[in-house]
């Protein structure tokens, strides 16, 4: 695995960005390019050949195409597929490739601050940076959807002055998922220290957060008593049950609300696990600060290429 370490006291410098969607046949064209590539999937499988090994991605699969790489299609799509992309460039002097996470960013104290280091690549002062690996895999409560939806919206509303916000949007965006790599890489260590039991819950929620799920089933199902169980999930995750789960579900209902197709509140609202859309609707609002309608066309336009 890759990582880019990136000087981030600058934005990254946006080029283009646009939503691929076809439905059937599609492949990659073959190409070597000087500026970064980042696609994250929506919809459907995509393969390709790219960083010198091939790729097939599926729904939430993200990559980074590095520049002075070759890379191309292997194989059309089959069915329905979308994702969304964007070019970018950075200042050659202000990142690197490392084949691992350094113990500097392994390390912080904190995981939600990002992480300084010293580095002859950068400045001779600390400057802020971020790590991005090539590849991976976006979590249910990922915000990297959101803010590519907001860079195509941005993008595509042009404007004056449209290029520097779209490039402080891109870096909102690497930014986040710099974060999110680093989190995760805390969670996995973190994990090691768990009971199995509480691990398997953590893993049995991110599958089934959208079930009809009650405390005493669940600690039923995984042999505690319910009071004990509420204790230790919450030391082990900063969350009760109920809030992890909500929280879950809120977040798979904003990818749900801004890709395709366009479902009714009431459709989402069933589909995230809540049957009641008036509770839906009151707890979104009390989440996000928005209504789902609001949050929606909040975001409506973005750049579309059809193959």
């Amino acid at each position: 695995m890759i990582f880019i370490e990136a000087d981030a006291s600058h934005p990254a410098h946006f080029i283009s960005s646009g939503n691929l969607i076809s439905e059937d046949g599609f492949v990659h064209m073959n190409r070597t390019l000087d500026e970064f590539v980042f696609l994250m999937i929506a919809e459907g499988e995509l393969s390709v050949y790219a960083n010198d090994q091939e790729y097939r991605l599926g729904p939430e699969d993200f990559l980074f195409f590095l520049p002075g790489k070759r890379h191309y299609g292997l194989a059309p799509s089959k069915g329905h597929l979308s994702y969304y992309w964007t070019h970018f460039t950075l200042d050659p002097k202000s990142y690197r490739f490392m084949d691992s996470i350094p113990e500097t960013h392994n390390s912080s104290p904190n995981v939600m601050q990002l992480d300084t280091m010293q580095s002859d690549t950068f400045s001779q002062s600390q400057a802020c940076s971020c790590l991005l690996p090539e590849s991976g895999h976006l979590s249910d409560s990922s915000r990297i959807t959101l803010l590519f939806v907001q860079l195509l919206d941005i993008a595509k509303r042009g404007g004056f002055r449209a290029g520097l916000q779209c490039s402080y949007a891109l870096s909102t965006l690497l930014l986040e998922l710099s974060n999110e790599t680093l989190i995760k890489n805390r969670i996995f260590a973190a994990h090691e220290h768990l009971s199995p039991r509480i691990a398997d819950l953590l893993a049995w929620l991110q599958l089934n957060y959208d079930s009809d799920l009650s405390v005493a089933e669940l600690a039923t199902r995984f042999g505690y008593h319910p009071a004990y169980l509420t204790s230790l999930f919450k030391k082990a995750t900063g969350y009760t049950i109920v809030e992890y789960i909500n929280h879950k579900r809120i977040q798979a209902a904003k990818n749900l609300l801004l890709t395709p197709p366009r479902l009714t509140i009431g459709e989402i609202s069933e589909m995230v696990g809540f049957p009641d859309e008036k509770y839906f609707m009151k707890l979104f609002k009390r989440y996000e600060g928005i209504t789902p309608t609001g949050y929606r066309n909040a975001f409506s336009k973005k750049g579309l290429n059809r193959n």
